[in-house]
């Protein structure tokens, strides 16, 4: 029944994309990409063929790309040369892997699938600004909502996707407490569109609560700081940081944090745990990966990152195009030491992927020499975000990219494509803000 929803709305984004709602095509995209805010299974099944819901929005990107609007922004063409460097390297490493290394095509097919995000660049100008403000409500609307929901979870005691245990949406944390992992899929976004564009105190104050406490009862320190960063860059960028503002946040942080301590113990237990492996990082041996076991920890990531560049860098091809692209699932003895924990791999371990961390993703998948250039393709729209944080959404992009990058210590952020959707979309608000500046000003 869903996988028919989700072929209605594909069809529906692509019609709009051709009437006066273009924003719909936007809004399909990021449910189907999605999976439904992760509220719904990943997989459904047409026959005896299995699909993403988020194979129906790459499809859509590409069927949309012929139809698209052409235009050529020159200060987005470093951006451009960058990524199609980065796609011939892929065409290269997937013509290897497929000719030498007798990869097959599905298998390529599986473990790619999610660069094809990464097209999305080039429909970004075919939408105006009030498609991408229409998108934008969307998702504070319905993060709010999913927020709320979330909340609910821990006042009432039950999961809302309790048919997703498989997935273990909800886990235990230190203290044997209950933590779902069934949190907004847009809470990160969402919170940088409530700092700059939220004025309302009513409605400021009221989602403003709302996302508070879901990153919270989420109990991720990565994400916890990363909000931390998030207020912190804004005040910076927006010339707020004077030493008033600066005290009343300190103070502000400090009786959160004791509040949450007295009343959410596990906060402060999380983040001591943290200090204590950081404190202990020089005095590890490196030579025995065993010190690294302690799963979802900060040096457990550091081991697993550590593990994967060694492996690379034993062999010459791995470094030039990486191990190759056959998926976790069909690898059935184990290769590493370190792996995050996955009952259902074959080897109860991911291998070569890990949703922990983002860098082991990219040296093992694209080795050095991808590697290298994924980054100069992030670091691009980093420095174009900076050097244009004179503009709103210059200084949004560049907060967004701010959280990611402290978030890509905790999970896989920029390995997934899906992510580049909502950066894109920033860049192009940033390109319609300032081109709309140029034109006023001639």
């Amino acid at each position: 029944m869903l996988g028919l929803l989700s072929i209605l709305l594909f069809f529906t984004g692509f019609f709009s994309f051709f009437a006066k709602n273009k924003h719909l095509t936007l809004i399909v995209i990021f449910i189907l990409s999605s999976s439904y805010f992760k509220l719904a299974p990943g997989f459904f099944l047409i026959g005896n063929l299995s699909l993403q819901h988020g194979d129906l929005a790459l499809l859509l990107i590409f069927t949309l790309i012929p139809f698209r609007v052409k235009v050529n922004e020159k200060q987005l063409s470093g951006i451009k040369k960058v990524l199609i460097v980065f796609f011939v390297f892929l065409a290269l490493s997937i013509f290897y892997d497929y000719s030498y290394r007798g990869t097959s095509l599905m298998q390529i097919f599986r473990t790619t699938r999610s660069l094809g995000y990464l097209f999305f660049f080039a429909l970004i100008s075919s939408f105006n600004y009030n498609h991408y403000q229409k998108l934008l409500r969307f998702l504070i609307i319905t993060t709010t909502i999913h927020g709320g929901l979330y909340i609910s979870q821990y006042v009432f005691g039950y999961s809302y996707t309790s048919y997703l245990d498989n997935l273990k949406v909800v886990t235990s944390n230190e203290f044997g407490g209950a933590r779902y992992t069934n949190g907004p899929s847009y809470l990160i976004p969402v919170i940088v569109l409530s700092i700059y564009f939220v004025h309302s105190k009513i409605k400021k104050i009221s989602l403003s609560t709302i996302l508070l406490i879901t990153v919270i009862l989420g109990q991720s320190r990565g994400v916890i700081i990363s909000g931390l960063c998030i207020l912190f860059t804004y005040l910076v960028l927006n010339k707020k940081m004077k030493f008033s503002s600066l005290f009343k946040m300190l103070v502000s942080i400090s009786m959160v944090y004791v509040l949450l301590i007295e009343f959410f113990p596990i906060i402060g237990e999380r983040f001591n745990l943290l200090y204590d492996e950081i404190s202990i990082v020089n005095t590890l041996n490196y030579d025995g990966l065993e010190y690294f076991s302690q799963g979802g920890s900060f040096i457990f990531r550091l081991g697993l990152t550590y593990e994967r560049f060694m492996y690379v860098m034993e062999d010459g091809m791995r470094m030039l195009f990486g191990v190759g692209f056959v998926p976790d699932m069909d690898i059935t003895k184990p290769i590493f030491i370190l792996g995050t924990h996955s009952p259902m791999l074959p080897t109860g371990f991911e291998q070569y992927n890990s949703i922990d961390v983002f860098f082991p993703n990219i040296i093992t998948r694209y080795g050095l020499l991808g590697s290298i250039i994924y980054m100069c393709f992030i670091i691009k729209i980093i420095t174009y975000s900076y050097k244009n944080r004179g503009l709103v959404y210059g200084r949004v992009l560049f907060t967004y990219l701010v959280s990611l990058s402290v978030i890509s210590l905790i999970n896989e952020t920029f390995y997934n494509g899906q992510y580049f959707i909502f950066i894109y979309v920033l860049i192009a608000l940033l390109v319609l803000e300032k081109n709309n500046k140029l034109n006023y000003l001639t």
